[in-house]
């Protein structure tokens, strides 16, 4: 509801309670003047009461239409969809209608009353209307506020699964490290193997050239001599050999890869963590 039609609920309650307060002062004056009539003996005086009282209640019947022509005026600026104002108006404009009549005829005040509580079933069902829209809109509150922390609900929500994501996917990287790790002790161990190879046909080429200087020196069996000189030029240009270097070069290379692979995880890894952190925040 718009702020000008609370204000028009609270005037259009104000110049009730003003019309009330209004009518039954007029009706306290009337019946002060009837008594003071009443004890008058003379006609001189009772005339002179009776046009007193008849300018009185012209000043009323002058009040009450000027009530009567705001409330027309309030009335025509309501929307049409506004029923709840709509019928408090229209209350208040019979009402100014029948204090017109009963001011105009001379209404005894016996009978007032019983016109008067006519409308107190109306403004009680006006009174609960209110209430009930008040309730309204206390509701809509309510639900709003209810919304807004659904959504921010759903956003921490959004944030933890994020969190679990990241959670997840370093747990990924680390289990990846981990069998990387693993080959890296493998492969550690074969070059291992290797080297222990190569040394030990370097040692027996080795000790085949000092056989051969032995064998020279005690003027051995040439063809002999001539086999060992052959085997050992032989060794120097071996397709084992070259083969032994060909893996270890290539046992290196996977080394090499695997440090800057692990190198790449770890920033990653630093990285998911500072980017968790910052989410957590």
């Amino acid at each position: 509801m718009l702020i000008w039609q609370w204000g028009l609920i609270a005037s259009s309650a104000l110049l009730f309670v003003v019309l009330i307060f209004t009518f039954l002062r007029y009706l306290s004056l009337k019946k002060q003047v009837n008594s003071s009539d009443s004890e008058k003996s003379d006609n001189a005086k009772s005339s002179q009461g009776d046009d007193i009282s008849a300018e009185e209640k012209e000043q009323w019947l002058g009040l009450l239409k000027e009530q009567k022509n705001i409330c027309a005026q309030l009335l025509s600026n309501v929307p049409a969809s506004d029923f709840q104002n709509k019928a408090a108006l229209s209350c208040w404009s019979i009402f100014l209608e029948v204090e017109i009549k009963i001011i105009e005829q001379s209404v005894p005040h016996s009978e007032v009353m019983g016109l008067l509580d006519a409308f107190k079933s109306l403004l009680s069902k006006i009174d609960k209307a209110q209430e009930i829209d008040a309730l309204f809109k206390s509701l809509k509150v309510n639900q709003s506020i209810l919304n807004e922390l659904n959504k921010i609900i759903q956003r921490a929500s959004d944030k933890v699964s994020a969190q679990v994501n990241i959670t997840s996917e370093l747990n990924a990287q680390l289990e990846k490290l981990r069998n990387e790790l693993k080959n890296e002790v493998s492969l550690d161990d074969s070059l291992a193997l290797l080297r222990a190879e190569m040394a030990s046909l370097c040692e027996f080429a080795e000790r085949l050239k000092l056989h051969l200087d032995t064998v020279k020196d005690e003027e051995g069996s040439a063809q002999y001599i001539d086999a060992l000189e052959t085997f050992l030029d032989e060794a120097k240009e071996s397709t084992f050999l070259n083969s032994m270097r060909s893996e270890l070069d290539s046992k290196v290379a996977d080394l090499k890869q695997l440090a800057e692979y692990q190198k790449e995880i770890i920033a990653d890894l630093k990285e998911k963590v500072r980017e968790a952190k910052e989410g957590g925040r």
